[in-house]
């Protein structure tokens, strides 16, 4: 029989935000005066909860391993299959804000909506189109008309 050994997910979870955490910590050292002391504190309470979090998630690893070594029945919580389609709105999303600084916010928010309706199986394409279209005028007339922001128009256009 082949052994199976069980990590539960948010040591990693823990393990990327901490990794994180310092990054950004490292990077607002440059920052002058006391102004670094507003993210430094947050980045501090968000390792601390990283590590209460990696605590709790060593406890059910230990949990985990218990029962697989007693021959019980244990599944994991998330496995590749519940985490596919979150990844993959996860790549829409960074693709799109890829787009953004290529085909512009426009289009590629028109773009992007239209994708990612349709990868979230809405079946009325009058609703899809729709709601793209208001939406686009809601953030033309809100931030270019009245806020006098500047989108990106991207490299292309």
């Amino acid at each position: 029989m082949k052994r199976r050994y069980y990590v539960h997910h948010d040591i990693f979870v823990g393990i990327v935000l901490i990794l994180f955490s310092l990054t950004f910590f490292l990077l607002s050292r440059d920052f002058p005066g006391l102004s670094a002391l507003v993210p430094q504190s947050f980045i501090c309470l968000l390792i601390l909860l990283a590590l209460i979090m990696m605590a709790y998630a060593l406890k059910e690893t230990r949990r985990g391993n218990a029962r697989i070594r007693e021959g019980k029945p244990f599944e994991p919580e998330i496995t590749l299959g519940t985490v596919k389609r979150p990844m993959q709105g996860f790549l829409f999303i960074l693709v799109y804000s890829l787009c953004v600084h290529y085909i512009g916010f426009f289009v590629s928010t028109a773009l992007f909506m239209v994708a990612f309706m349709a990868f979230l199986r809405v079946k009325s394409w009058l609703q899809i189109i729709l709601s793209t279209i208001l939406m686009e005028a809601f953030v033309y007339a809100l931030f270019v008309m009245q806020l006098k922001l500047v989108l990106p128009k991207g490299l292309l256009f």
